[in-house]
C-alpha cells in the first residue's frame, strides 16, 4: 500500500469503528496514530479476529481489555457489567471484529466486489495465544478508550494485515 493508500485505510478504520462502537455500544475512543509493526502486537489480553479473502485477503484483529469490551458489552445489553458472563463478552468482541472487517472492506472496495469473510474467533490471548503469526507487516490502528464507569483511559487496537 502507498501512503495515500494508508491514509485512506486508516480513515475507513477510524470511520468505522467510531460508527460500531459510538452508535452501537455508546461507547468514547479517540483514534491515535496509526503505524506499521512486523507482526500482531497483543499488548491487551482479549482478541477477537477473521480472516477475509477476495481481491484483497487477509486478517482484521481487534486487540482489548477485559474491561473495555465489559462495558462495551454492558451498554450493548443494557444490563449491569458485573452480570456479563465471558460468553456474552466473547460474542461481542465476534460480532465487533465481524461488523468493522466489513464495513472497512466495503468503504475500501470500489469496486464493491465480495469479500469473503471466515468465522470470527476469540480468545484471551494471555491464557491461549494464536498459532500463527501475521502473513506480513501489520498496520496497528490505536484509539483510546475513555470508560465511563470507572472514569479511566485504556487502549484498544484495530490490526490488519493484508496479502
Amino acid at each position: 500500500m502507498s501512503t495515500r493508500d494508508n491514509r485512506i485505510a486508516g480513515n475507513f478504520v477510524v470511520e468505522s469503528m467510531n460508527e460500531l462502537l459510538e452508535k452501537m455500544a455508546f461507547v468514547n475512543i479517540e483514534p491515535r496514530e496509526p503505524y506499521w509493526t512486523g507482526d500482531f502486537i497483543f499488548e491487551k489480553e482479549l482478541a477477537g479476529r477473521l480472516f477475509f479473502s477476495g481481491p484483497v485477503s487477509g486478517v482484521f484483529l481487534i486487540n482489548c481489555s477485559a474491561q473495555f469490551i465489559r462495558e462495551a458489552t454492558s451498554n450493548l445489553l443494557g444490563i449491569e457489567g458485573a452480570e456479563v458472563n465471558e460468553e456474552q463478552l466473547f460474542d461481542t468482541l465476534k460480532e465487533f471484529v465481524n461488523m468493522v472487517t466489513g464495513s472497512v472492506l466495503h468503504k475500501m472496495d470500489s469496486e464493491k466486489s465480495l469479500a469473503k469473510l471466515g468465522i470470527p474467533e476469540c480468545r484471551n490471548v494471555r491464557v491461549a495465544p494464536f498459532d500463527e503469526s501475521a502473513p506480513c507487516e501489520v498496520m496497528v490502528c490505536p484509539f483510546t478508550f475513555y470508560s465511563i464507569t470507572d472514569n479511566a483511559e485504556d487502549a484498544l487496537f484495530l490490526e490488519i494485515a493484508l496479502r
